[in-house]
């Protein structure tokens, strides 16, 4: 019995060998992911601000423009007005 308890002891202590460098392995494995992970997430967020900017600016671009070409309709329109009325027969 106890040269057979002496090599139970012996794989019992194999395998938490075994389990223990598995453990370690997977332990860089996840620091790595982790690491690799957070790594990708700054760079989705880099994008994501740039790209909101760039909207931003195509936005209020697209709006500025809108409202001088508004303006501009409103002033063609308001000096059409006034020459047909100044060219009537009030005018004379």
């Amino acid at each position: 019995a106890i040269f057979l308890s002496t090599f139970v002891i012996i794989g019992q202590n194999r395998q938490a060998t075994f389990q223990q460098a598995k453990a370690d392995h997977d332990f860089v494995a996840q620091e790595l992911e982790l690491h690799a992970n957070t790594e990708i997430t700054q760079a989705v967020h880099a994008l994501t601000v740039a790209i909101h900017a760039q909207v931003v600016r195509a936005t209020t671009a697209a709006t500025t423009a809108a409202t001088a070409a508004t303006a501009a309709a409103e002033s063609a329109g308001a000096q059409a007005c006034g020459q047909v009325s100044g060219s009537g027969p009030a005018a004379g």
